[in-house]
C-alpha cells in the first residue's frame, strides 16, 4: 500500500483564511481598539486600581462582620464565638469535600 503525505498547510491555508475574513467583520455598536499606549501596561494598572479599592473596601466590610467586644478576654471570646463557629462549619465542609475526593 502506497503511503500518501498529505502537506498540512493545504490543510491550514484555507482555515487561515476563514479566520482572517471572520475576524475582520465587527460587531454592531461596536469600534476597533485604537487607544494608543502599552495595553499590558494598562492592563496591569487597571487591576492594581481595582485590587487596591477592593483591598481598602474589605476592612470596612470586615468591621461590619465581626462586633468584637474588648470589655473582658470573656466578652470578646463570646462576641466574636459566632464567627469562630462559622469558621468551623466551613473547614468541617472542607474536610468532608476532601474525604469523600480522596
Amino acid at each position: 500500500m502506497d503511503r500518501v503525505y498529505h502537506n498540512p498547510a493545504a490543510f491550514l491555508i484555507p482555515w487561515v483564511l476563514v479566520v482572517q475574513a471572520y475576524g475582520q467583520e465587527r460587531l454592531p455598536d461596536s469600534a476597533l481598539l485604537t487607544s494608543g499606549g502599552d495595553f499590558s501596561t494598562q492592563m496591569v494598572a487597571g487591576i492594581d486600581r481595582y485590587l487596591s479599592r477592593a483591598t481598602a473596601d474589605s476592612v470596612i466590610e470586615r468591621l461590619q462582620l465581626w462586633n468584637r467586644d474588648f470589655g473582658s478576654p470573656e466578652h470578646y471570646a463570646e462576641s466574636v464565638e459566632p464567627n469562630r463557629a462559622r469558621f468551623r462549619t466551613s473547614l468541617a465542609q472542607l474536610t468532608n469535600r476532601q474525604s469523600r475526593l480522596c
